[in-house]
């Protein structure tokens, strides 16, 4: 169903120069879509929006036209989205976000608007997906991803955005896939590939420099 009206700039249009005014806008079969505030022209206090089933789907508060505080999303279902805080219209501190099902989806830290410190993704079932640490919107020192079961599925480092250092993945079962280094973000000195039955796979083993194999691996 399209809304009465389709988005917030609509609002800001339909609200400048006007006094400060409650503007509702709703579903084409009438249920509320948003209500919110109008201050010469920007939104101003609580903002609220609905799902066409009645169930509330955002809320936070708006001050000078930016989100400000406390600001929650819900799932259709009812269930908490995401939460957290925003300062002058940034993300800013603590945000947690859920799966449809209430379980948690990941959380991590903003600061201004720009991802800092470790961000934790989860699994639906509660289990960990990967850990990252952010400095500055840039992932920065030892990242790693997981199989479902918990097992370690990757393993990388980064500095200041860019791969550098020690790699490595693993197959589900827990056996070594893949080992190798990175300097610059440029595969450098010995790479090892192993096949499922944990042969070395010549094809992409050997001596790396700058990115390029210059030497391949021969069996010893």
């Amino acid at each position: 169903m399209k809304r009465a009206w389709p988005s917030l700039a609509a609002l800001l249009l339909a609200g400048c120069g006007r006094a400060p005014e409650l503007r509702e806008l709703a579903y084409a079969g009438g249920q509320p879509w948003s209500e919110i505030r109008l201050e010469q022209g920007e939104p101003a206090g609580r903002w609220t929006t609905w799902y066409e089933n009645g169930q509330k789907k955002s809320e936070g508060q708006y001050e000078r036209g930016l989100r400000q505080g406390a600001w929650t999303g819900w799932w259709e279902n009812g269930q908490v989205q995401s939460e957290g805080r925003y300062v002058d219209g940034r993300p800013d501190g603590e945000w947690r976000y859920f799966f449809a099902s209430g379980t948690p989806a990941s959380h991590g830290t903003f600061a201004r608007g720009i991802l800092e410190g470790e961000w934790i993704d989860y699994y639906g079932d509660g289990v960990v997906r990967s850990r990252i640490t952010m400095h500055g919107g840039l992932q920065d020192s030892t990242a790693r991803s997981y199989w479902p079961d918990g097992k370690l599925k990757h393993e990388w480092t980064y500095v200041k955005g860019v791969l550098h250092g020690p790699y490595r993945d693993f197959r589900a079962d827990g056996s070594e896939w893949i080992l190798g280094e990175y300097v610059d973000g440029r595969q450098t000195g010995l790479w090892m590939v192993y096949r499922p039955d944990g042969s070395v796979s010549t094809d992409h083993s050997g001596i790396y420099e700058n990115g390029v194999r210059v030497q391949p691996w021969e069996a010893r």
